[in-house]
């Protein structure tokens, strides 16, 4: 095990080289495979018309078989803490995010996105356990997916992100997070690892969830949720306010 804060130059240049292998491998592989068939059918004006009004469903497919054969190669991301450095753990969590980043660097990933099919397939190749028919806008992030679970039906608003690890110190922390079938997610929500979120529950607006449950058809509105569970937050105010007026009244 090798302590992040004792990795030497060659340890960064070896990270760079998985980045540029899982990140920028699928999207190049699958637009040589693209720009391959458009020469191999040139020949044909019939075929060549063919293959470009395809091609848009042909990049889709073909950029997410390599991305599945890409992470057949990565060690299972598991849940739990491990230290940061040049380890299996380190190492695993790394290739999936790059592999992850692969969607960004292929230019694929508004035409992914927009397709029901296509985002489905995406988010399987990369290990997430998603329902079919979830509803996503153009900008939103989801972080470490093999230990994402997403129920069909859901609903995320702009900017969303969804992540299931944090670091504390030299520490790496991965958890699962699961999200519910019918859900609705405001814009600018944070749901961080641990964190469970119930069938039919709605989250407003900027709300920030973070190892915290959230109950089937539970509606936490706007802004509510930010350190943890409103009802858990008001019991506090609660004991504090009283706890002012017993040292007010002595």
């Amino acid at each position: 095990m090798t302590d992040h804060r004792n990795l030497k130059i060659p340890h960064y240049i070896f990270f760079d080289l998985l980045s540029a292998f899982f990140a920028v491998g699928p999207a190049v592989l699958s637009w040589s495979a693209i720009i391959f068939l458009i020469f191999y059918f040139s020949g044909s004006t019939t075929l060549l018309i063919l293959v470009l009004l395809l091609s848009p469903l042909l990049s889709g497919l073909t950029f997410i078989s390599f991305l599945a054969l890409f992470k057949f190669f990565i060690p299972k991301l598991k849940p739990g803490v491990t230290h940061i450095g040049f380890n299996k753990n380190t190492l695993s969590w790394y290739c999936h995010l790059a592999l992850n980043r692969s969607i960004k660097v292929s230019g694929l990933r508004y035409l992914l996105n927009i397709s029901y099919l296509l985002k489905f397939l995406l988010y399987r190749a990369l290990g997430a356990k998603i329902g079919f028919g979830i509803n996503t806008p153009m900008e939103f992030t989801f972080v470490d997916l093999p230990l994402l679970s997403i129920g069909s039906g859901t609903t995320f608003g702009e900017n969303v992100h969804v992540s299931c690890h944090y670091f504390t110190g030299d520490r790496l922390l991965l958890k699962p997070v699961t999200i519910g079938t019918n859900c609705f997610l405001g814009a600018n929500c944070i749901i961080g690892p641990g964190s469970k979120i119930g069938d039919k529950a709605y989250v407003g607006y900027g709300n920030i969830v973070s190892g915290d449950v959230i109950a089937d058809n539970e509606y936490i509105g706007d802004l509510e949720w930010r350190n943890g569970s409103p009802i858990r937050a008001m019991k506090i105010q609660k004991i504090n306010l009283t706890h002012q007026k017993k040292i007010q009244q002595h």
